[in-house]
């Protein structure tokens, strides 16, 4: 997906479908309702979010490639520890009865990888 769409569009779309995700999923009212629309989407858009900043760096960096790619993915690990912590506050900000409102504001969150998405720029690859 990444070579045919481009790394910046690959991660704009990903962030989109999180967002959708965590927006539908709000407004589940049973808990089936919330896994159909929570899971396939929030599944395939992380998915989509790994690739294309390996790709982008790697095209960027050849002399410290490790050292890029060790950043990108350490910022993986980081993201996904903060992440409960974020909903945890979130939760109780909002009240445990009102976790609708918590999705809502983690899908505005999410946006933030739309935004970042913008300036993911790949090198043209020369051999």
């Amino acid at each position: 997906l990444t070579a045919k769409l481009g790394a910046s569009t690959t991660v704009m779309g990903s962030a989109l479908l999180v967002c959708t995700a965590l927006v539908l999923s709000s407004y589940a009212r049973t808990p089936t309702e919330f896994v159909l629309a929570y899971g396939p989407l929030l599944g395939a858009g992380s998915g989509f979010m790994v690739t294309p900043g390996a790709v982008a760096v790697g095209s960027r960096f050849a002399k410290y490639m490790g050292v890029g790619m060790g950043i990108v993915f350490a910022g993986g690990g980081f993201g996904s520890a903060a992440l409960p912590r974020l909903a945890g506050y979130l939760l109780h900000h909002f009240g445990s009865q009102d976790w609708r409102d918590a999705q809502r504001w983690l899908a505005i969150c999410t946006i933030l990888g739309f935004v970042a998405g913008i300036f993911v720029r790949m090198r043209k690859w020369q051999p």
